[in-house]
């Protein structure tokens, strides 16, 4: 996750390992810790913080119950892509992550 370094109450969070933000907001598992390196130099203009997080896989899924299964065509697409691979739905995980942490 990229974090602006003028979001200092997200920083504080993830320094703090605030739970509350972990498992509510970054949808973050709280047992292992993020690993943070300030980038200056980056095509967005200003420095960000680079942090790495371990996502709650299940934590994200749940938040998206609803929406899923009124997609359920969505899944049965990704169930025929997959062919047992495992590989669309491991893509779909971190989409759904993404949107979470947007909101």
């Amino acid at each position: 996750m990229l974090v602006n370094t003028t979001n200092t109450s997200l920083i504080t969070a993830v320094i703090n390992v605030d739970q509350n933000m972990f498992s509510n907001y970054m949808h973050d598992s709280a047992a292992k810790t993020p690993v943070m390196q300030l980038l200056t130099n980056t095509d967005l203009g200003n420095a960000v913080w680079l942090v790495s997080l371990e996502m709650d896989t299940v934590h994200v899924v749940l938040g998206f119950t609803e929406t899923l299964v009124s997609k359920q065509e969505l899944l049965f697409a990704l169930h025929e892509i997959n062919q047992s691979t495992g590989v669309a739905h491991s893509t779909l995980v971190p989409l759904l992550w993404a949107c979470a942490v947007r909101r």
